[in-house]
């Protein structure tokens, strides 16, 4: 067990950045016995604020070597439903892919060669992000932060205060830096 303490917050490492067996992911793997691989999930709905999400989850997982995982959450298809026309949604997913691999392709450009992982769930946008982080063991979800204008107090939109409340990691909300 790491008994190494983080110096801001007087808290066992081990805690903050917990071990886990070996990961194999697209272009990266961590061996046996090497320190785990930090995951960083950043969910992503193609506006500017997106890419200070992204550029934001890269300045912080380049030091850790993260890996990263770029979701994009399309709503929940009912395969019961046999009215469904398919063509629309895949339709929308394939216009998702193309965004989600250049975001990936900036994100190795400012990361040599850094493992990424491209994910389209099929989900309700509030609960996807938490269900991702769960079945990519995210440590970290660096999400676009989207007021509501007409929204005197400040809240956040729904699905960024479900993912607050409800995530197994910390959640970063990553600025709007045209608002500054």
């Amino acid at each position: 067990m790491n008994t190494t303490r983080s110096p801001s917050l007087n808290i066992p490492l081990d805690r903050i950045l917990p071990q886990r067996d070996a990961v194999l992911r697209g272009d990266h793997f961590a061996h046996p016995g090497h320190a785990h691989v930090f995951t960083i999930l950043v969910p992503v709905d193609f506006s500017s604020t997106s890419d200070e999400a992204v550029a934001l989850a890269a300045r912080i997982g380049a030091p850790l070597h993260a890996r990263f995982v770029l979701l994009h959450i399309l709503p929940h298809m009912d395969a019961s439903d046999s009215e469904t026309d398919l063509a629309p949604i895949e339709e929308r997913r394939n216009k998702a892919l193309a965004k989600m691999s250049s975001m990936a392709g900036a994100l190795r450009m400012a990361i040599r060669d850094a493992p990424y992982e491209i994910r389209i769930r099929h989900d309700c946008a509030l609960a996807g992000i938490v269900h991702e982080a769960l079945d990519t063991h995210a440590d970290l979800i660096v999400l676009t932060r989207h007021d509501d204008p007409s929204d005197a107090a400040g809240w956040f939109d729904p699905a960024v205060e479900y993912a607050v409340h409800h995530a197994p990691c910390p959640v970063l909300l990553a600025p709007d830096w045209n608002d500054q």
